[in-house]
C-alpha cells in the first residue's frame, strides 16, 4: 500500500510524456480505440468481449499483427477453445489477408501463395507468443488472471 503523495510524480511523468497523438499507452492501430483507451498502458488489462462471431478472434489478431509484427513487441495469445494449429491458421489467414477455407483446403490462387511466400518468415520472426494449453482444465467455470 503507498500513500498518493509516493505515486503521484510518476502519474504527472506519464501525462508529460504522452505523445503527440495523446497516447500514453503503445498505439493499437484503431484509432478511435486509441482515442478512448489512450492506448494500451502499462499495467492495465483490456478484455475483448463479445457475442460468437462478432469478430473477437479477429479483432485480437489484427492487434497482434499492429503490435507484434509490425512493431516487433512482444505479445502473448491465450485462447481456452482452440488448438495451436487453429489459432496459427487464424492468424495467418487474417495478417496475410488469406481466405480462411482456403488455407485449410490448400486451394489458393498465385496471389495468396506469393502472399504466404512473402509473409510467413515476417510472422515466424515475430515475438508473438500462443497459449492454448488450459485444455485439462476445461471444466472450470471462472478463470482468473493474475499477472505482475
Amino acid at each position: 500500500m503507498k500513500e498518493i503523495k509516493d505515486t503521484i510524480y510518476n502519474s504527472v511523468k506519464r501525462i508529460q510524456e504522452a505523445t503527440p497523438d495523446h497516447l500514453i499507452g503503445l498505439s493499437t492501430g484503431f484509432e478511435r480505440l486509441d482515442e478512448v483507451l489512450g492506448g494500451l498502458v502499462e499495467g492495465t488489462l483490456v478484455t475483448i468481449g463479445g457475442r460468437t462471431g462478432m469478430g473477437k478472434t479477429a479483432f485480437a489478431f489484427n492487434l497482434l499483427r499492429n503490435l507484434a509484427i509490425e512493431k516487433n513487441i512482444p505479445s502473448l495469445y491465450i485462447s481456452l477453445e482452440s488448438t495451436e494449429q487453429l489459432c496459427t491458421n487464424i492468424l495467418i489467414a487474417c495478417i496475410l489477408n488469406i481466405k480462411y477455407r482456403g488455407l485449410l483446403s490448400g486451394q489458393l490462387v498465385a496471389e495468396e501463395w506469393e502472399k504466404m511466400d512473402k509473409g510467413l518468415p515476417r510472422i515466424a520472426n515475430a515475438p508473438v507468443y500462443l497459449d492454448t494449453k488450459f485444455e485439462k482444465w476445461k471444466n472450470l467455470r471462472i478463470f482468473y488472471l493474475c499477472y505482475h
